[in-house]
């Protein structure tokens, strides 16, 4: 039989495990995030350059 001792252990583990794991995940998720923002700046930046560039319509 398990001492109580390492059951506390085993779930002390246990828990710090789940929130490595869940802070990686939301890491992901916020470079993901980051990632789509500077994608529409740069769309953003691209479309204002093409405006800027065009022949001005008559």
């Amino acid at each position: 039989m398990s001492k109580p001792s390492d059951d506390a252990q085993h779930r002390q583990s246990a828990v710090l495990t789940g929130l490595l794991t869940t802070m990686r995940i939301l890491w992901r998720v916020a470079r993901l995030i980051q990632r789509e923002h500077l994608y529409k700046q740069i769309e953003q930046a691209a479309e204002a350059l093409k405006a800027a560039t065009e022949p001005p319509r008559l």
